[in-house]
C-alpha cells in the first residue's frame, strides 16, 4: 500500500477519535483507536520501512508486540483510573475545571503508552534491520549486483548507473551508491 493511504488512515482514524471524545465523550475505545493511529502514522513516516519485512517477524516478535500493546492500554487506562480518584475524592474538583483537569489527565496518561509500545516497535524494527541488512542473502544478491554495476560503468557514468540500479532491483539511493562505489578500486 501507499504511504500517502496509510497517513490519511492515521487522520481519519486520530480525527475520529477527537470528534468521538468530543460528541459522545471518552470510552475505552478511545484507547484502543489511538495505538492503531500510530503505528498508521509510523507506517507512513518510514518508521516502520519495509512492509515485507513484516513476514520475518517470528512467533515471539509478534507476541511481544501483542502483549506490549495489552500492556500499554493497561498503563493508560490505570493512569485515568488513577487521575478520576484524584480529581473526584482527593482534589474534589468541581464544574469546568473538573472537566478540564479530566481532558488533561487523560492526554499525559497516553503518553506512558504510547512511549511503551513505541519504545518495543523501534527496538523490534532495529532488529529487523540488523536482521535484514546482514543476511547472507543479501549479500550474495549485491555480489551479483556489484559484477552488474562494474560492468555498468564500463559504458555508462555512475549517475546513470546508480540510477539503472534503482530502477531494475528497487533499491534505495544509497544502497545503489554503495554499491558502485563497492566497485571502484
Amino acid at each position: 500500500m501507499n504511504k500517502k493511504v496509510f497517513n490519511i488512515i492515521g487522520w481519519i482514524l486520530l480525527l475520529g477519535i477527537i470528534a468521538w471524545w468530543f460528541g459522545i465523550g471518552y470510552t475505552d475505545w478511545n484507547l484502543l483507536l489511538l495505538p492503531a493511529a500510530y503505528i498508521c502514522f509510523s507506517i507512513s513516516n518510514g518508521s516502520i520501512k519495509n512492509l515485507k519485512r513484516v513476514k520475518m517477524l517470528s512467533v515471539s516478535q509478534v507476541t511481544i508486540i501483542v502483549f506490549t500493546f495489552i500492556i500499554s492500554i493497561a498503563v493508560v487506562f490505570g493512569l485515568i483510573q488513577l487521575a478520576g480518584y484524584l480529581i473526584d475524592n482527593i482534589f474534589d474538583l468541581h464544574g469546568w475545571i473538573k472537566t478540564l483537569f479530566e481532558y488533561l489527565a487523560i492526554i499525559l496518561s497516553l503518553f506512558p503508552g504510547v512511549f511503551l509500545l513505541a519504545s518495543v516497535m523501534n527496538k523490534i524494527d532495529d532488529r529487523l534491520n540488523v536482521n535484514y541488512i546482514d543476511s547472507p542473502e543479501k549479500t550474495s544478491a549485491h555480489d551479483d549486483l556489484k559484477t552488474e554495476a562494474s560492468d555498468m560503468l564500463k559504458t555508462m557514468t555512475e549517475v546513470q548507473t546508480i540510477k539503472s540500479l534503482r530502477q531494475r532491483y528497487s533499491l534505495s539511493l544509497i544502497d545503489a551508491k554503495n554499491i558502485v562505489d563497492s566497485t571502484k578500486p
